[in-house]
C-alpha cells in the first residue's frame, strides 16, 4: 500500500513539475520522496531545482545536505547545512519580531 501511495505521489509531483517547472515545492516534494527511497541522484537533482526556484526554501537546504552526505560530497553537505542554519535562524528571528510587534499592538489597545 505504501509503494502505491509513493507511486501516486511521484506521478502527482511529476505532473505538477510538468505544468509549472519553476514551482519549488513540487521539486522539493519529489526530491524528498526520492531521498526517502534512497534514490540520491534523483533527490539531488530535484532538491537543487527547488532551491534554484526558491532560494528561501529552508527545508530544501536541510534535505539537500542529507543527500550530499549520502553521495559522499562532504563539503557541499556542510555548505547546505550552514545555509539551512542561517535561514532557519532568520526565520526564528522574524517570528520573534512578529510576536513582539503583535504583543506591543495588543498592549496599546
Amino acid at each position: 500500500m505504501r509503494e502505491n501511495r509513493n507511486a501516486e505521489a511521484e506521478e502527482s509531483f511529476k505532473k505538477a513539475i510538468q505544468l509549472n517547472p519553476k514551482y519549488a515545492l513540487s521539486h522539493y516534494g519529489l526530491g524528498k520522496l526520492w531521498a526517502n527511497a534512497q534514490r540520491w541522484k534523483e533527490a539531488k537533482d530535484d532538491l537543487e531545482a527547488a532551491i534554484a526556484a526558491d532560494s528561501g526554501l529552508t527545508s530544501a537546504y536541510y534535505q539537500l545536505s542529507r543527500v550530499y552526505a549520502r553521495l559522499g560530497e562532504k563539503e557541499k553537505s556542510e555548505q547546505m547545512l550552514a545555509e539551512f542554519k542561517k535561514l532557519h535562524q532568520q526565520e526564528m528571528d522574524d517570528s520573534k519580531d512578529a510576536d513582539e510587534d503583535a504583543q506591543k499592538e495588543s498592549d496599546s489597545r
